[in-house]
């Protein structure tokens, strides 16, 4: 398992890198002003915040939580087909939290926790919902899982084989090369809800500080001692690297832009539905 690097590390790597650019002072500035508007709206807005509900542990795993963001349309629906999926293939019973700007869509939903939310306007905005949606979680262990990921095999399983490596870091993330080279991918998050939010918080204030576009260059750019760390080399997979036959088995599969973008929708839904088991497809391929 890798050492997490020290914070500000992505400052000693050439700009060259477009994720490592730092925006100009006005968009952050700009960036900064919206985010300030919308937390406010969250706060104080009459129709804004979490909605309470009944919630009921795993029996398999008692301690864990699972969250998403489902901000616009487009994450809502495939949201909708992760947490399908996470009830059925991961078979998955625990409570479920979801910050959204739809809560219509989600509140009919056995055993979810809704956090309405004004609606983002802006992609980093959205982006930082994943760290304000942490600030609600009761559980001691929380996993993020982005809305456009699937989940293939029981969840149990893989939170099993996780556990050692929670042990040792108290947030951990698959690696990741954006911005570098064993960085961090920020879809799959899983914290000790204790020892882990410091990290949550460092990585929160460099996004709402607007220097990147990037949330995974804003947590890479507050790795410390502390962590994050990653987790062990397996348990996930792009759907690409399926549809290139690498044939890996995984519990956690990404289906990014880049694939909806290259491959024909008729061919990700047939894959999705016959090799994968998912029973609700998403509508939003755009």
């Amino acid at each position: 398992m890798s050492s997490p690097r020290t914070p500000g590390a992505a400052e000693d790597v050439p700009a060259a890198n477009r994720y490592l650019e730092p925006r100009s002072l006005p968009r952050r500035l700009r960036h900064q002003r919206r985010d300030l508007i919308w937390r406010a709206r969250l706060r104080f807005g009459s129709v804004y915040g979490r909605r309470d509900a009944a919630t009921r542990p795993d029996p398999a795993c008692p301690e864990l939580a699972v969250g998403a963001v489902a901000m616009g349309d487009k994450y809502a629906d495939w949201c909708l087909t992760m947490i399908t999926s996470l009830r059925d293939r991961g078979a998955y019973q625990g409570p479920i939290y979801v910050i959204t700007d739809l809560p219509e869509l989600f509140e009919p939903l056995d055993n979810v926790v809704v956090v309405h939310a004004p609606p983002a306007g802006n992609r980093l905005i959205a982006k930082g919902c994943k760290q304000v949606l942490m600030h609600y979680v009761s559980e001691p262990v929380f996993l993020y899982l982005d809305s456009d990921l699937v989940v293939a095999s029981p969840l149990a399983a893989w939170y099993e084989t996780m556990k050692p490596a929670l042990a040792t870091w108290p947030l951990l993330c698959y690696s990741n090369d954006k911005p570098v080279d064993n960085a961090y991918h920020g879809g799959v998050v899983l914290v000790d809800m204790k020892r882990g939010m410091p990290i949550v918080e460092r990585w929160e204030k460099v996004v709402r500080s607007g220097r990147w576009q990037s949330d995974q260059t804003c947590l890479y750019s507050v790795a410390g001692p502390d962590g994050p760390g990653h987790f062990p080399d397996t348990g996930f997979i792009l759907l690409r690297y399926l549809f290139d036959g690498a044939g890996a088995e995984a519990c956690i599969v990404h289906v990014t832009n880049k694939v909806i973008r290259e491959y024909p929708r008729e061919e990700v839904q047939r894959y999705l539905s016959q090799e994968l088991g998912v029973t609700r497809l998403p509508q939003s391929f755009d």
